[in-house]
């Protein structure tokens, strides 16, 4: 897409551009000044996939109880 400095009010139109991941080059009086890039979104991921899920399983204490301690919130001497 290509969009003009004096149309970029038609901002609905240039964000579904970048959601469609099209680059948008933006001119003005027929001068190339910019080009917008699309975000390039990390592949998500599953929590479960992260190294540090379940590395606690050992632990009876709940995830409140842990995070109180370590957060060092008073009356939780756990």
């Amino acid at each position: 897409m290509q969009a003009t400095l004096d149309e970029f009010y038609q901002a609905p139109e240039i964000l579904e551009a970048l959601a469609r991941h099209e680059p948008v080059t933006i001119s003005y009086r027929g001068q190339l000044k910019g080009v917008l890039i699309p975000f390039a979104n990390p592949t998500a991921t599953k929590v479960q996939n992260h190294p540090f899920f379940g590395m606690r399983t050992d632990d009876p204490r709940s995830v409140t109880d842990i995070m109180k301690q370590l957060r060092g919130e008073p009356g939780n001497d756990v």
